[in-house]
């Protein structure tokens, strides 16, 4: 469950990736939340408290990098989901364009 920090939810998932990122070799992070999505759950109750809240990220690295980051963030966070993964060849194998779109599980108004 993502919780604001410093009200940008943004702002807390890089506290909470950016050292797994650094560690799978990207570099130059940066973060932009999205507008939160409704959970397709069945139950009132449970939809009017909770929402998914995807925040994207852009960077560089390499392909393998990008692939060892999602692996990371999957066995670090079973909550999250990968909602888009985009890989851009740059003239440097080394240093692709990568963004990544996950969605974080969130307590409806807690982004407010």
């Amino acid at each position: 469950m993502i919780e604001p920090l410093l009200e940008s939810t943004a702002m807390r998932a890089k506290s909470f990736v950016d050292t797994l990122a650094a560690g799978c070799g990207l570099t130059g992070m940066e973060y932009e939340q999205e507008t939160p999505i409704a959970l397709p759950i069945l139950g009132a109750a449970a939809r009017e408290q909770y929402v998914r809240c995807p925040i994207k990220m852009t960077c560089r690295g390499s392909y393998q990098a990008a692939i060892s980051f999602v692996r990371c963030v999957e066995k670090r966070f079973p909550l999250v989901a990968l909602e888009a993964l985009t890989i851009t060849a740059g003239s440097d194998p080394a240093l692709q364009h990568i963004s990544v779109i996950l969605e974080w599980p969130m307590k409806k108004g807690a982004g407010k």
